[in-house]
Parts: structure tokens; C-alpha cells; sequence
């Protein structure tokens, strides 16, 4: 199938953007069935599904403009990196991880403070730099706790440096992916930058042929603070279920429920931008198939520290 698609994706491009299929492309569009046929159930299914919906609209709008021609190059560039891709999930060898969600004995109070009640979360500590599995020498520290109403997080973040800036999602910050349910492929996206008071925050969908569509909106119950600190900064908050995907009739949360997530560090610095995670993670914080799996527990249940 994915072979079908590419092969009459460079057609097409041939025929109006001046893109040839030589042999080099041929072995390149079989390898990367290849890989399609080995994807089963690994991160590498995240990008084998960027090709079925979104490839050949990124080959087309390589230049931008409809009407200028793509370089055969450039289209056999970005499908080798797909390659690419597709071959490190394959080779990742790393499963999501599942947890027990604490019960939080009470609701903590959000001021970006780290008190006590918050010893009682589910707490990784470190990062990760997305696509590697050697852990970073600075240390995050991650929490999270949840109850009959909200889920509630905190973040420790070292940072000797804090920028600012625009997009708020290209600079220090943390931004949180939240999917309860992962039948729907439907999730929401916070991102909350260091030290600042305005969060960024949509709706994402993800659909067979379109990929991924997006859509701003305002959470009622989205509350939140962000303040630094001698070496770093804080971000403390929480969320209504009410405002998550499968929670929006008000259907409350129940013991042996999963949510799927992720918290990804944005560390800005002079000579560019990375991305960390609290635990080893593949390609971005849209790759809703390597998410931490987080399974709601009952009150009174043991906290549990990574």
C-alpha cells in the first residue's frame, strides 16, 4: 500500500514539478516498504503514517510555492530521512512505559511551590534528549498526582539560562501532550512557558488522510503557574478531566482508567533549540505512540518514584 502511494506520489511530482524516478528512487521507495511491512507495534508507526497522509504534501510544498519546480534531490532527501526515521524506531528497542497514577490525598494549591503533598505523585526523575537513551546530565524532576476532578503536574526544570520568545513553543518552556484515550487519536497540547504567565494551548486531532489538524482553544479548567528559580524554573498546574478528549460529558475518572502523555522540555540556548523528555522518547511530542502510559489508581495508593 505504502509503496503504491509513493510510487504514484513521484509520478505525479514528475509530471508537474519536473521530479524523475531514477533507480536511486526505486530502491529508496522499496526500502521503505521494507520497513513498512516490519512496523508492528513500535514508535516507528508514527512516521510510517506520516507518509500515508502527509508526505507527498510536504514534497509539494517544498519550495513554498506550487508553481516553482522540486529538485528530484530535495524529494529523494526528505524521503531518505523518512527512511531514516522509520529504521531508528524500528531499531529503538524501548516500549512505553506504564505507571500507577497516585490519588492525591488532596488538591495541591497551584502556586508554583513544590510542598510536601506533592511527595506523595508519580515522580521521574532526569532527562532525555528526544531520540537518544543516555540521560542528560542536568536533572528534571516530573510529578504528576490526579482526583475525582483534575490532573495535576509539576515540573522542576534546571536551567542556567532562561529565554524568552516567540512561538512560546521554540523557547524554555514545557509543553504537555494529554491523550486519555488513545482509540479516539484525538489529545490536547499545553505549553507553558518558564517564568511567564500566558500558555498556549489546542486541540489536536489526528485522522488517516489528513494528519494532523490543530485548533486553539481556551480550557475553563486550565490552571497553572510558572516562576523561576535560583537555578531554573517551576511550572505547577492542573486540568479539569471535563476538558479532555472522552471526558467532555462530564463522565468522571475512575480507578483502572489510562492516560496517555508526555511532558517535553523545551531548552532554548544561543546556539539553538532541543527537546527533552523524562523518559526516552522518539521523533516529537506528537508521537502519540511512545507516550508514557499512566493508569489511574484508587485513594490511598502508594506513591511510586522513578
Amino acid at each position: 500500500m505504502i509503496c503504491r502511494i509513493l510510487i504514484l506520489g513521484v509520478i505525479f511530482l514528475g509530471s508537474n514539478f519536473r521530479v524523475s524516478a531514477t533507480e536511486s528512487d526505486r530502491l529508496l521507495l522499496d526500502d521503505l516498504q521494507d520497513a513498512s511491512r516490519l512496523a508492528g507495534d513500535t514508535p516507528a508507526e508514527w512516521k510510517i503514517k506520516q507518509i500515508r497522509r502527509a508526505g507527498y504534501q510536504k514534497l509539494i510544498g517544498l519550495v513554498g510555492q506550487r508553481e516553482q519546480p522540486v529538485s528530484r534531490k530535495d524529494a529523494e532527501k526528505l524521503l531518505k530521512e523518512l527512511r531514516e526515521d522509520i529504521r531508528r524506531g524500528l531499531a529503538w528497542g524501548q516500549k512505553n512505559e506504564s505507571h500507577p497514577l497516585p490519588y492525591a490525598p488532596e488538591p495541591p494549591i497551584i502556586d508554583g511551590t513544590t510542598d510536601q503533598l506533592w511527595e506523595h505523585a508519580l515522580i521521574f526523575r532526569g532527562e532525555y534528549r528526544i531520540d537518544e537513551k543516555k540521560p542528560c546530565s542536568s536533572s528534571g524532576t516530573w510529578r504528576f498526582l490526579y482526583d475525582s476532578q483534575k490532573l495535576y503536574f509539576l515540573f522542576e526544570i534546571q536551567d542556567s539560562e532562561i529565554i524568552a520568545g516567540a512561538p512560546v513553543y521554540e523557547f524554555d518552556g514545557v509543553e504537555l501532550f494529554i491523550m486519555p484515550d488513545s482509540r479516539l487519536y484525538t489529545y490536547v497540547e499545553l505549553v507553558f512557558p518558564a517564568g511567564e504567565e500566558n500558555s498556549y494551548t489546542r486541540w489536536c486531532r489526528i485522522s488517516e488522510r489528513e494528519g494532523i489538524s490543530v485548533q486553539e482553544v481556551t480550557l475553563e479548567t486550565l490552571n497553572w503557574k510558572s516562576r523561576t528559580t535560583d537555578n531554573g524554573y517551576i511550572v505547577e498546574g492542573s486540568i479539569g478531566f471535563k476538558d479532555l478528549p472522552g471526558y467532555l460529558l462530564g463522565n468522571p475518572p475512575q480507578a483502572g482508567h489510562m492516560l496517555h502523555l508526555m511532558p517535553v522540555r523545551v531548552e532554548r540556548s544561543r546556539s539553538g533549540m532541543e527537546k527533552r523528555t523524562p523518559v526516552p522518547f522518539l521523533y516529537d511530542g506528537h508521537n502519540v505512540y511512545g507516550y508514557l502510559i499512566l493508569t489511574l489508581t484508587s485513594a490511598g495508593t502508594n506513591p511510586s518514584r522513578i
